[in-house]
C-alpha cells in the first residue's frame, strides 16, 4: 500500500512543469528579497519609535517648564507679602511644581479612562458646585438629587 502511494507521489512530482520548480538559487534570491523588505520595515519602525520618543520627551519637558514657571510666578507674587524666608519660598515653590505635575497626570489619567461629562458629580464636587459637603449634608443650595428630580 505504501509503495503505491509513494509511486503516485513520484509520478505527480515528475509531471510538474519545469517552470514551476524553483532552483535553490531562485529560492535564495526570493528569501533575500523578503529579508530586505523586512529590514526596510524594521528601519522605518525604529525611526518612527525614535520620533515618538522625542515627542514624548519634548512634551514632558514642556510640562516640567510650565509647572516650574507657575510655581515661580506664585512665589514671586506671594512670598514677600507672606514674609517667607528664601528656604521656605524654595520649599513652597517645589511643592507647587510637584502639585501642578500631579494635577496634570491626574487629568491625563481621567481622560484615558474616558473622562467625565459636565453633569458628573465628580466635576460638580471638584469645582465646589455640588451643594453638599462631604457628609452629604446640604450646604444651602440644591444637591444633585434635586437637580435630577429627587429630594435633596
Amino acid at each position: 500500500m505504501w509503495n503505491v502511494a509513494l509511486a503516485a507521489a513520484l509520478a505527480m512530482a515528475a509531471q510538474d512543469p519545469p517552470a514551476l520548480r524553483k532552483t535553490a538559487e531562485e529560492r535564495l534570491q526570493e528569501l533575500e528579497r523578503r529579508l530586505a523588505e523586512v529590514e526596510k520595515r524594521h528601519a522605518a519602525a525604529v525611526d518612527e519609535n525614535r520620533r515618538l520618543e522625542k515627542h514624548l520627551a519634548d512634551a514632558k519637558s514642556a510640562r516640567e517648564n510650565g509647572a516650574r514657571r507657575l510655581a515661580s510666578g506664585w512665589i514671586v507674587r506671594f512670598a514677600a507679602p507672606a514674609g517667607l524666608s528664601p528656604e521656605q519660598a524654595a520649599e513652597i515653590e517645589e511643592m507647587w511644581r510637584a502639585w501642578h505635575l500631579e494635577d496634570l497626570e491626574r487629568s491625563a489619567a481621567r481622560v484615558e479612562k474616558g473622562g467625565f461629562d459636565s453633569g458628573s458629580p465628580d466635576l460638580l464636587v471638584s469645582v465646589g458646585g455640588s451643594g453638599e459637603d462631604t457628609e452629604g449634608k446640604a450646604l444651602g443650595g440644591p444637591g444633585p438629587q434635586a437637580r435630577r428630580g429627587g429630594g435633596g
